[in-house]
């Protein structure tokens, strides 16, 4: 299985072959590559991938975050429990619940978008 950079570049070259690119980001390439297309090329693959890269670390951050809110969270319901406080015990079950449900379907989300980006 490739890395995750590999992917990046697969990604950006698929978008050259297709030439559906990112207007913007083709337009800074080309301007630093004085014109030249080959260059522009190059240099709009190499900016693709910072992108894709930087996208991919924040999602990583922000599922770790997530993480962290959800041990919170059980650790904060374990706690009402050992201390008795029901209300504490819904308030930690209905949140938990709450963010158990945007964690999957955002999950599932990226898998399908994963899957979409390789067969296409």
């Amino acid at each position: 299985m490739p890395d995750i950079e590999e992917w990046f570049y697969e990604i950006a070259a698929r978008e050259v072959a297709e030439k559906k690119f990112n207007p913007g980001m083709m337009a800074k390439a080309f301007s630093e590559a004085d014109g030249d297309e080959k260059k522009a090329i190059a240099r709009y693959i190499k900016y693709r991938v910072e992108q894709l890269g930087g996208e991919y670390r924040a999602e990583q951050a922000r599922r770790q975050e997530e993480q962290i809110r959800q041990r919170e969270a059980e650790a904060q319901t374990r706690r009402a429990v050992t201390d008795g406080n029901v209300e504490q015990i819904n308030q930690g079950l209905c949140c938990e619940n709450i963010w158990l449900v945007v964690v999957l379907v955002l999950g599932y989300l990226a898998i399908a978008a994963g899957i979409l980006l390789a067969i296409t």
